[in-house]
């Protein structure tokens, strides 16, 4: 009887082993991190992205002030300013020109390459990734009503090294949480070179009547373009994670698509060759979790990404290093 015992302990304790170092993967459904279930949509949830940007977003480039409606310059801080021409404010809903008192204006300048991601914001139009020069959103308004302009302001804001070839582009939601740039055909958008008082190019000046989103861009040239497709540990899904690929010499981040059918993201049109960073944020039981990797682009590639769990504060430390 006693070895019968022993024999049946023994048994049980190696059943146990067995099962806990076992290669399978058991996800527990009742833990969010354990759901491998991918969403058969096309794109984002809203509200995982809106949970998303609420953990990575700052006020740090977003600049509020007012102008009298007789217009005049603002200089928001070193590198932006913009001039308003006299009575050109509308009311959006009427139409009617507001004569008197003032116009508030908050600007939000996405410059830095872990700005366009903290709000995600991606620099490409349609399915063709773009270089930008600098993208920002502006609102107007008067007593807390919507504001629109009759005619064209100037935004001037400075970039080390401007590039005449840049044209306006205005952004546009195709979804409630998928962005794109559309090239305008509007003669009267305009991106020329700013220029010091010593004629040195020292930035770019837009001028337009259009508000909210807009951006100086070019399109990247290449004959040699691939998909890039990119795999993740099998909890980290469409549902709380996204993905960027952020190119390491021309300010450009592509946002990439969910694929639901392979369980992976990808973008098209990338240029064979291309040095960049993959970028993953992903929100899980309301824990972040990051990952990195630099990879440069070939025509086989099934890259790998590994994120591990890190604060806030580390997050917007590696978006302020890209």
């Amino acid at each position: 009887m006693r070895k019968l015992l022993i024999s049946v302990i023994i048994i049980g304790i190696m059943s146990s082993c067995k099962k806990e170092y076992s290669d399978s993967f058991y996800p527990n459904d009742s833990l969010s991190f354990n759901d491998t279930t991918w969403e058969s949509s096309y794109t984002y949830s809203k509200g995982f992205v809106d949970s998303l940007t609420s953990f990575i977003r700052t006020t740090n480039n977003i600049y509020t002030d007012s102008i009298p409606v007789s217009g005049g310059d603002l200089i928001l801080n070193d590198s932006v300013q913009i001039s308003f021409p006299s009575y050109a404010f509308l009311d959006s809903a009427s139409g009617s020109v507001i004569s008197s008192g003032t116009i508030n204006v908050v600007l939000t300048l996405l410059k830095n390459k872990g700005d366009f991601i903290r709000n995600v914001i991606p620099t490409e139009s349609g399915d063709s990734p773009l270089e930008s020069g600098g993208s920002f959103y502006i609102q107007l308004s008067h007593n807390s009503k919507p504001v629109r302009m009759s005619s064209s302001y100037t935004v001037r804001f400075k970039d080390v090294s401007p590039n005449s070839a840049m044209s306006f582009f205005y952004g546009s939601y195709k979804s409630d949480s998928s962005f794109t740039w559309v090239q305008s055909t509007d003669t009267s958008n305009k991106v020329s070179i700013w220029y010091d008082t010593l004629a040195n190019p020292i930035g770019y000046r837009v001028t337009t009547k259009q508000l909210q989103w807009i951006n100086c861009d070019l399109f990247i040239t290449a004959t040699n373009l691939v998909r890039l497709n990119v795999l993740f540990p099998l909890n980290y899904t469409n549902k709380n994670t996204m993905v960027f690929a952020v190119f390491k010499n021309t300010r450009s981040i592509i946002w990439l698509n969910p694929d639901y059918t392979t369980k992976s993201f990808y973008a098209d049109n990338i240029p064979l060759g291309t040095s960049m960073t993959i970028v993953s944020v992903s929100l899980i039981d309301n824990n972040l979790y990051w990952g990195y990797k630099d990879v440069t682009v070939s025509s086989l590639d099934n890259i790998t990404v590994y994120p591990s769990q890190v604060s806030q504060s580390s997050i917007n430390s590696f978006l302020n290093d890209l």
